[in-house]
Order: C-alpha cells, then sequence, then structure tokens
C-alpha cells in the first residue's frame, strides 16, 4: 500500500469515528440521518389557556424527508417527566399532518405538563424525541 492511501484511510477513519453512530439510521439500504422535528407551540415555558376551548400543538413539516415519513409519535405527559406512569396522551399522527389540537379541559390550572415528537420512517428508522415542557395558566 503506498503512503497516501494509509493517510487517507487514517484520515477517512478519524473522521467517521468524530460522527455518533446515533446520527445515522438504516434507511432503504442506504445510510441516512433522521433529524428530531422542530416544536412550533407550545415552545413557550408558561401557557395561558384563560377563557380557550383547546391548546395548539405544531411543529415544523421540513425537518427530515417528507416522502419517506410515516408518521409522528406524539406524547403528553403530566410533569416533567416522560415515565409511563405520566403519559396523558398518546397518539400516532400521519406523515402530512403539522399539528392538531386538545381540549383545554384536559389540563389544571397551575399543572405542568411535558410533549414529545419524534418522527418515524417507512424503513423503521426513529428520530430523537423533541421535547418541551410548561405550565398551564387558566
Amino acid at each position: 500500500m503506498s503512503k497516501k492511501l494509509i493517510a487517507f484511510l487514517v484520515i477517512s477513519f478519524a473522521v467517521v469515528s468524530l460522527i455518533p453512530a446515533h446520527a445515522f439510521v438504516c434507511r432503504a439500504g442506504a445510510m441516512g440521518f433522521v433529524p428530531q422535528p422542530r416544536i412550533l407551540f407550545p415552545d413557550a415555558d408558561n401557557v395561558d389557556l384563560s377563557g380557550k376551548k383547546s391548546l395548539e400543538f405544531a411543529w415544523s413539516p421540513h425537518e427530515g424527508d417528507r416522502f419517506m415519513r410515516r408518521y409522528y409519535d406524539f406524547r403528553l405527559y403530566k410533569g416533567y417527566e416522560m415515565v409511563e406512569s405520566g403519559l396523558m396522551m398518546k397518539k400516532r399522527v400521519p406523515a402530512g399532518t403539522c399539528g392538531f389540537e386538545v381540549d383545554a379541559g384536559l389540563f389544571d390550572n397551575g399543572g405542568t405538563y411535558t410533549w414529545s415528537l419524534r418522527q418515524i420512517y417507512r424503513s423503521g428508522g426513529k428520530s430523537y424525541r423533541s421535547y418541551k415542557s410548561f405550565k398551564v395558566t387558566k
């Protein structure tokens, strides 16, 4: 082997090893990145539901490959921890959707909630969860 080839291989290995393994998923026989969804609303620490009948949850439809996306996995938890005992709502949201509304009656005045969202692809690839906690005022 030539010194140039060996140097190329060593540098290539060093660069690839810097990329975390969790950044790639297998998709249709190729390697591809599955970005986290970008949360749009609610993204504030405090949400005022005074006089409102619902709370809108929304995210950007532009993150990731929209043609390969199968659905979004939405979850709503009571409190800051995303644990099964605090799970209030779990929903598969169709791929072409970028938000929906939840009845405001589900939330307590002064209560803290955390919602999470991830993208699921046809290949089975999944993004990491995006999440945001907020406190409700009524």
